[in-house]
Order: C-alpha cells, then sequence, then structure tokens
C-alpha cells in the first residue's frame, strides 16, 4: 500500500515539475492565427476519429483531448472525450 502511495506522490511531483505550457505536437503555437488553430484541431480531431474507429480508444481519447486544448470552445471534441 505504502510503495503505491509513494509512486503516486512522485508520479504528481515529476507532473507538476514538467513544463505543461510548453508548444508540443498536440498544442498551436502561441499568437497563431484563427486558420491555423482551427486547422491544427481539424487535424487532431480526424486523427481522433482515425483511432476511435480503429478501436484505439486511447489514443482517440488523448487526440480528442488535444484538439479540446487548441480550441477551447469545441463541442466536437469534448463530445469525442465523452464516447
Amino acid at each position: 500500500m505504502r510503495r503505491g502511495v509513494r509512486r503516486a506522490v512522485a508520479l504528481l511531483a515529476l507532473a507538476l515539475l514538467t513544463d505543461c505550457s510548453r508548444t508540443g505536437p498536440d498544442r498551436a503555437a502561441p499568437g497563431a492565427s484563427p486558420a491555423v488553430v482551427a486547422a491544427r484541431a481539424q487535424m487532431l480531431l480526424n486523427a481522433g476519429n482515425q483511432a476511435y474507429h480503429a478501436g484505439d480508444y486511447s489514443l482517440a481519447a488523448r487526440r480528442y483531448a488535444a484538439a479540446a486544448v487548441v480550441r477551447k470552445n469545441d463541442a466536437v471534441a469534448y463530445f469525442g472525450l465523452g464516447m
């Protein structure tokens, strides 16, 4: 039991120390034009749909979540997370 708690605390500490605000493959560049943001979000939604239809639900959820990060008010991304 204690070992699991230690592991969870260590993972939480690592997550907090990681720079989550950096630009990565699942984020549009800060200050990107609305067209670039929309295209990036749509690409992630398409990737999520492909993963969902292939049966890889974990990857699909990650792609939908990334689309929701890129475009915060995207109802389709949140709907995909709920599937």
